[in-house]
């Protein structure tokens, strides 16, 4: 009888697991056609939906208390918090006087964690970062990263921290987190989680190109328009002057340039032409021109000494310029 009593609770248990892991199978597979879908609609023009998407399905697929994404600021080389559920437990060292501030009014420590930033080789992140591996931590009270920290903040909370990586370039980090110590996550839940945070990185990396290309798109037809104002301010066809065969054409070396050439009426039997090349190319250089342009013909109106009107566009863009 007790070998049958135990074996028929060792069935028990192992049927219960095995629902668990088909359980949260299903919920993978939901986080992942969610993703797609967020992919696919916001075609990665809106990464804070992106970002909650990734969030709120790590905490989904593995019951966790609560999930935080990490990511890094290129400027400054340092990981900020971009996305964390509301009832994510602090991955961060919170000090004491913000311990005691966060008594008083519940906002504070969610302000605190929204300004504050991490070195990207500190601490728990950092490691997941440069070993490039998913690392799981039973206490973060017991972190020797957060021994200056409130104790009473990070003592009993689990976490597992898996490293965001794509094309060989490190994004940042994504963790899941639980507040007690009786809730460590079990082997399967490190496993799924870190398929969960490969799928992420994909995801993320994904989004990065889809902004630049659209970035890029968007700057070069600005450009265009630049290239396409530049051309109008260009003489459209050559003046009339008796005894005279004169013609132009500017073709830029880049969309467009600092070359450029006029012709305009001084008075009634004066012709002047103006022939410039502003050191430099593309938009700065172009800017300068149209800048000339107008100080040029606004100074040469009854005046036919080039050395004047020269002295005066020198004097007027000069200031504006150096």
């Amino acid at each position: 009888m007790f070998y049958l009593s135990k074996y028929r609770k060792i069935t028990k248990n192992l049927e219960q697991q095995r629902l668990e892991i088909e359980t949260e199978e299903l919920r993978m597979f939901d986080f992942l056609h969610t993703l797609g879908e967020t992919l696919t609609e916001e075609g990665g023009t809106n990464p804070r939906t992106l970002y909650r998407t990734i969030v709120r399905g790590a905490a989904m697929v593995v019951e966790a208390h609560g999930a935080a994404l990490y990511l890094i600021d290129k400027t400054e080389d340092r990981l900020v918090s971009e996305y964390q559920s509301e009832a994510c437990p602090i991955l961060i060292p919170v000090p004491d006087h913000i311990a005691q501030q966060a008594k008083k009014n519940t906002n504070t420590i969610n302000s605190y964690i929204r300004l504050t930033s991490v070195g990207k080789n500190w601490g728990p992140f950092g490691e997941a970062l440069s070993k490039k591996k998913t690392i799981r931590i039973n206490d973060l009270g017991k972190n020797p990263h957060f021994e200056n920290a409130d104790k009473k903040t990070h003592e009993g909370v689990s976490a597992v921290i898996a490293p965001l990586i794509y094309g060989g370039k490190e994004l940042g980090v994504l963790a899941i987190a639980n507040n007690s110590e009786s809730d460590n996550f079990s082997d399967n839940d490190y496993e799924v989680f870190q398929s969960m945070a490969e799928q992420s990185s994909f995801a993320l990396g994904n989004s990065i190109i889809h902004r630049e290309a659209m970035e890029k798109k968007h700057l070069e037809n600005e450009l265009n328009t630049a290239s396409e104002v530049q051309r109008i301010l260009l003489p459209s066809k050559p003046p009339t002057l008796e005894g005279y065969t004169i013609s132009g054409l500017n073709i830029p070396a880049k969309i467009v340039s600092g070359d450029y050439y006029d012709y305009f009426k001084i008075n009634n039997d004066r012709l002047g032409v103006v022939i410039a090349d502003v050191s430099g190319k593309g938009v700065p250089a172009s800017l300068i021109t149209a800048m000339c342009r107008s100080v040029v013909r606004a100074n040469a109106i009854n005046n036919d000494c080039p050395a004047d009107v020269l002295k005066k566009v020198n004097r007027q863009l000069f200031p504006d310029i150096r």
